[in-house]
């Protein structure tokens, strides 16, 4: 069976974030095995980074399992279009609806039905996962010896938020969502700075509902002591539930689902305003006030924006704009 050359690239480029991740999570002080475990067991992408600040935190697990419903909400979608009845056998079709990721979705949803058979299906995911979770150990592995006090490393995390918020708007080009997303994220940096992501994703999702009717911030510092693994593995496991239970949902529910003008309205205007939040909240942790007076990772914003207009490649935009932040942070700080 031979794989399309566009899922190979996905791969690549999946296994290259991934590398991006694991540098993420022992950047903020973690064991270099919960990078693979978040990769493994959560398998979200995006969440998984904001997790691995959550964690450093010892943010209380309703505001993990919020953040994740709330970041993560995008994934009640996916069902209602995606071939698994191609799928055959209850465990392949249960690994199927827990590997149904965006890319995942992407590749399978776009490609022509006549060669889009089960096989090939699980082979798009299996490759995907593989390339994830093998990426965050490298970057687990590397961060922990070799990256983790490479200044400004962690601003793969911004840059990623910013190509995904661009592409966002990019496929549904909705000024009013960018700016209820934005206006969310500044009344709750002023509001609740100490919970700001909970509370800009609960304000954003509370105006979408006003319209269509009618995570926490982590300390500037390390935390002075590590997280239990107790702790660390309870963490994984609610978001690993919570990603499961918004893929499977819709279908258990897909009738339902299908019907709800409501959750139709969400499902175009969530995912830009939720990432655009994301982008907002971590451009909002920098400190202003040091040294360098933030002008690595707003260059490093810059950066990333610009290359992913040019280029439109997720993993050129994030690499230039975290090379930028990098080369500033040394040469500044």
């Amino acid at each position: 069976m031979k794989v399309p050359s566009q899922v190979t690239v996905v791969w690549l480029g999946l296994f290259v974030l991934g590398i991006g991740l694991g540098v993420v999570v022992t950047g903020a002080g973690l064991p270099w095995w919960l990078a693979p475990v978040l990769s493994m067991a959560v398998y979200a992408g995006s969440v998984e980074f904001l997790l691995a600040g959550m964690l450093a935190a010892a943010m209380p697990l309703a505001a993990i399992a919020a953040t994740t419903f709330l970041v993560n909400s995008r994934h009640l979608f996916y069902g209602l279009t995606f071939p698994l009845d191609r799928v055959r056998g209850r465990i392949a079709k249960c690994y199927s609806v827990y590997a149904l990721t965006d890319e995942a979705y992407a590749l399978v949803s776009t490609a022509p039905s006549a060669t889009m058979t089960g096989r090939r299906i699980l082979a798009t995911q299996v490759g995907l996962h593989v390339s994830w979770v093998a990426g965050s150990l490298v970057g687990g592995l590397a961060g922990g010896a070799f990256l983790r006090h490479v200044p400004g490393v962690d601003f793969v995390l911004t840059a990623l938020f910013v190509v995904l918020a661009m592409d966002a708007y990019r496929e549904r080009p909705d000024r009013i969502t960018v700016a209820l997303a934005l206006g969310a994220a500044a009344l709750a940096l002023v509001v609740a700075p100490s919970a700001m992501l909970l509370v800009a994703m609960g304000a954003f999702a509370g105006l979408l509902w006003r319209g269509t009717s009618g995570a926490a911030r982590g300390p500037s510092g390390r935390s002075p002591r590590m997280p239990s693994v107790g702790y660390l593995l309870a963490g994984v496991a609610v978001a690993a539930a919570i990603t499961f239970a918004l893929r499977l949902a819709p279908f258990g529910l897909a009738t339902v689902l299908r019907d709800s003008p409501l959750l139709a309205d969400l499902g175009r205007w969530m995912p830009a305003g939720a990432v655009t939040v994301l982008a907002a909240y971590c451009i909002a942790q920098v400190d202003f006030g040091a040294p360098a007076h933030g002008i690595p990772q707003l260059a490093g914003v810059a950066a990333t924006a610009v290359a992913h207009l040019w280029r439109r490649n997720a993993v050129v935009s994030i690499v230039a704009g975290t090379a930028v932040c990098v080369a500033l942070s040394y040469a500044l700080g």
